[in-house]
């Protein structure tokens, strides 16, 4: 089974890249001004901060419709509260699982809920994670080059053909170690995967594409709420470029959890604007409890209420007719 893990220099090299966002996030906190975050923080609107959390499950909302219609689309039925649950569930082991394999407690669920073949519902979350990637991807890059004759060098167009080139070489072991997975875990059905995304035809697409201008607008708000609820002064739009960035940047394996280089990213970007490394550190925690933490803990609860009891049973691949 040795072939199925990533090699020992490998995953040496990857944690070794991780440990530069810890390096990077100590490197911002040994340069703050504790008294002004501390106060900024104190000053924060707790209206705001709770006004995240009903946008948060409006976006959820549109997302999880999304999802349901691509699942429709190869006939697939899943109710909407299970659907929602299956959501949440995933969303907290995105956050602890390396590689954030928390979709694919999605894909669990649903083949425990409705019988679904495992072909079918890693059909639906590639399609759903391409239409999150390309959104993210698409506003981050409209952003950076708006922001490119104000921003530092490092931001720009050589820069981020850097990153990319990097972004490709750091995960290109977990990719092959990933394709391997799918590869077991479809078994017989991956002429019945290959099936399944003939089916995302432009026609097909067209609501979910519009299931995720809808969420991701109200991503974006809810991001914006955290501005607003430290008084930053910035548009929806340029909090909208950070988040988006953000998102980018988390691909990169330079952090645990975004830790470090969310902070660097969002004191580079705040610094275009004339704002302080105070005011992007405080942006950055509440972003982490209003992001991440909160919806996080929801997840957790949900699968501490409903966990999927036989896992191995779960994970066997759909046998051949």
């Amino acid at each position: 089974m040795m072939g199925d893990r990533l090699p020992r220099t490998h995953r040496g090299l990857r944690w070794s890249l991780r440990s530069l966002g810890l390096g990077l996030l100590l490197v911002v906190l040994a340069t703050q001004d504790w008294a002004d975050l501390l106060a900024t923080l104190r000053a924060a609107d707790l209206l705001w901060v709770a006004l995240t959390i009903p946008v948060f499950h409006a976006m959820v909302f549109f997302k999880v419709q999304r999802w349901r219609h691509l699942l429709r689309t190869q006939q697939v039925g899943y109710p909407p509260f299970a659907a929602y649950r299956a959501y949440l569930i995933g969303i907290f082991w995105g956050y602890v699982t390396p590689g954030r394999l928390g979709d694919f407690a999605r894909v669990l669920y649903l083949r425990r809920d409705v019988r679904s073949p495992f072909a079918l519902g890693l059909a639906s979350i590639l399609m759903d994670r391409l239409a999150d990637l390309g959104m993210v991807v698409a506003v981050a890059a409209i952003g950076l080059l708006w922001l490119i004759n104000s921003a530092s060098l490092w931001l720009s167009l050589p820069g981020l053909a850097v990153i990319t080139l990097g972004v490709l070489w750091a995960w290109s072991p977990f990719l092959s170690w990933g394709s391997r997975l799918v590869e077991r875990l479809l078994a017989q059905d991956q002429r019945q995967f290959t099936d399944a995304l003939a089916r995302f035809t432009p026609g097909n697409l067209l609501l979910p594409a519009i299931y995720t201008l809808l969420a991701y607008g109200l991503y974006f708000l809810m991001c914006y709420c955290v501005g607003l609820a430290l008084d930053l002064g910035t548009s929806y739009h340029f909090i909208a470029i950070c988040v988006a960035a953000i998102g980018v940047a988390a691909l990169l394996p330079l952090s645990i959890g975004g830790f470090g280089s969310r902070e660097a990213l969002l004191a580079g970007l705040f610094a275009t604007q004339g704002l302080s490394t105070e005011a992007a550190l405080a942006y950055a925690l509440l972003f982490f409890v209003t992001v991440w933490l909160i919806p996080g803990l929801a997840g957790l609860l949900l699968w501490q209420l409903d966990p999927i009891d036989d896992l191995q049973q779960q994970m066997r691949p759909t046998p051949a007719p």
